[in-house]
């Protein structure tokens, strides 16, 4: 199963990013499903961060040109100091997912991620 994560996304800058827009698309003639999680890092004495799940979404993707081939999230809560997100993908075309998380700052769209991926 492919796992997908941005890494840590740090937000101390002013302005802060405020909110996250998630697309999740079907590039194959099979069915796929994925598990997005958006979370934040919170701080510890030892120098690495616990991860805090604070959006966790599980949608099934319809093959590519049929409806429901995509999902998008937005307006995802983003006024955290440092967050993430992870996406893990299964199913037949669970290989075949693409995505977009694009942030915006006041309602301004401003930067596009590009997600990381390893399969496990």
């Amino acid at each position: 199963m492919p796992i997908y994560d941005s890494g840590p996304i740090w937000n101390g800058q002013f302005p802060q990013i405020t909110s996250l827009e998630i697309c999740v698309f079907s590039t194959d003639r099979q069915p796929a499903a994925a598990a997005i999680e958006v979370y934040q890092i919170v701080p510890s004495g030892t120098g690495s961060g616990e991860k805090i799940p604070y959006v966790m979404k599980l949608v099934s993707l319809n093959p590519i040109g049929e409806p429901n081939s995509s999902y998008t999230l937005d307006n995802v809560y983003a006024g955290v100091n440092v967050f993430g997100v992870r996406i893990e993908t299964s199913g037949i075309g669970g290989s075949s997912v693409a995505f977009t998380v694009g942030v915006t700052w006041d309602h301004v769209h401003v930067e596009d991620y590009f997600l990381i991926g390893r399969c496990q």
